[in-house]
């Protein structure tokens, strides 16, 4: 019985189990995210390639990914571009054919939610194009979600995408 009582412990206290090992923790998250999202080489997370349908929820927090479709519906009905005019998750038009160099992830989870500040260099052979982006993310039952991204110019992904559609 105690054995019992100290499996259940260890469990409980390792925290929920997630819906996939990769959002065991927000870093592990987050690498599966910039592993998945490589638009240099033709793959990105709008799409799982497997299945041809939308893979945002992967990785993204609900509240978030509803935000997407009504950007993609404001597109549709206004013809435009939308409220992202970039990559949000590179914070950039352009990047290098390479793909990223220098990736680091530091995280502070704090009981359900984190903060993790993630660097990178958008081109090898220029210094000054490294990019310094703070997530915010938040565990659900399906794991660790992003729930906003903060960008160097004070702008962020939340705000950006709850504009009004005009």
């Amino acid at each position: 019985m105690s054995a019992l009582l100290l499996f259940l412990g260890v469990s409980l206290a390792a925290g929920p189990a997630t819906a996939r090992d990769g959002d065991a923790t927000p870093d592990s998250l987050l690498r599966r995210l910039y592993a998945a999202h490589q638009p240099w080489f033709g793959h990105d997370i709008w799409l799982d390639e497997t299945a041809g349908t939308p893979s945002l929820g992967r990785f993204l927090d609900e509240p978030l990914v509803r935000l997407f479709h009504l950007d993609d519906a404001c597109k549709e009905r206004t013809g435009g571009v939308g409220f992202l005019d970039f990559d949000p998750f590179l914070d950039a038009q352009d990047y290098d054919d390479l793909g990223l160099s220098e990736l680091k992830i530091h995280c502070t989870p704090e009981n359900k939610s984190a903060t993790c500040e993630v660097s990178f260099q958008l081109f090898h052979d220029r210094p000054d194009s490294r990019q310094q982006l703070g997530y915010s993310l938040n565990l659900s039952p399906k794991g660790w979600r992003i729930h906003d991204i903060a960008y160097e110019s004070g702008a962020s992904l939340l705000g950006t995408l709850s504009r009004p559609c005009e």
